[in-house]
């Protein structure tokens, strides 16, 4: 099975269900399957304990091929003071993940790991996304992010578009139907540089070799070639868009 396959394979699981059969997904992909006595004693302590000094969920990226260096923490603290977010009571994590190319052969592993990202997003979990190009645009494609001309000041693009990346919007549309995978040869799609060769070209990403030092020196990734981006289904999209300002540097709205 292949990346592509794989994705096709999720997006057909989802296909139909309600925002209460995803939740329930979600929570069943989390769950311990099978618990003993003992484990389960454990368990009913931890929850409690948990639930005490349970922090909500502030702010979460997933980063895939991202590794997150000692002071990633660090930066994620200076984000929250910067758009002036309470840390007691609000959690903020960037998730590192498998570094997944869209040419790769699906191991157990990488499979599990897109389950993962599937649940995440169709719960409204994930914020932002940094990925491979490919693998971005491939999502991008389906329906997974947003257009940056719905949430950044015209003023801000102009600064960040020698780094924007494009999907085609024509081919965006004849997703609107589909039920599984793109209805497209992925690899026909336009340069995602070169919005000139595109009928209706729409910013969906900014290359990460535009950010901040700041942020290069907390999270590294396997390719050169990482860009970042919205998440459609975010249920904080003004933080999803403080954090895009916040890494390359411009003012935020």
């Amino acid at each position: 099975m292949t990346i592509r396959e794989a994705i096709k394979d999720q997006r057909q699981s989802m296909k139909n269900r309600t925002a209460a059969e995803k939740f329930s997904y979600f929570r069943e992909y989390y769950g311990i399957r099978t618990i003993c006595l003992v484990a389960a004693l454990i368990l009913v302590v931890s929850f409690t304990v948990g639930q005490l000094t349970k922090k909500d969920t502030g702010f979460h990226a997933v980063f895939f091929g991202g590794n997150a260096a000692q002071n990633s923490d660090a930066f994620l603290a200076d984000f929250a003071d910067a758009i002036q977010l309470d840390t007691k009571r609000f959690e903020l994590t960037a998730q590192t993940s498998l570094d997944i190319r869209m040419n790769d052969t699906v191991t157990e592993e990488t499979y599990m790991a897109l389950e993962s990202f599937v649940a995440m997003v169709a719960t409204g979990m994930v914020d932002n996304i940094a990925a491979d190009m490919d693998l971005f645009l491939y999502y991008s494609y389906l329906g997974y992010t947003v257009d940056l001309r719905t949430v950044l000041p015209q003023e801000q693009l102009a600064v960040l578009t020698p780094n924007l990346c494009y999907i085609d919007g024509d081919l965006l549309r004849q997703q609107e139907n589909s039920e599984t995978g793109l209805t497209f040869e992925y690899g026909q799609c336009p340069d995602p540089k070169k919005p000139e060769l595109m009928t209706d070209p729409i910013p969906v990403a900014i290359d990460l070799a535009a950010a901040t030092p700041a942020f290069r020196s907390s999270y590294t990734f396997g390719s050169d070639s990482v860009c970042i981006g919205i998440c459609a289904s975010s249920e904080r999209p003004d933080t999803s868009r403080s954090f895009l300002q916040f890494i390359f540097a411009l003012p935020i709205t």
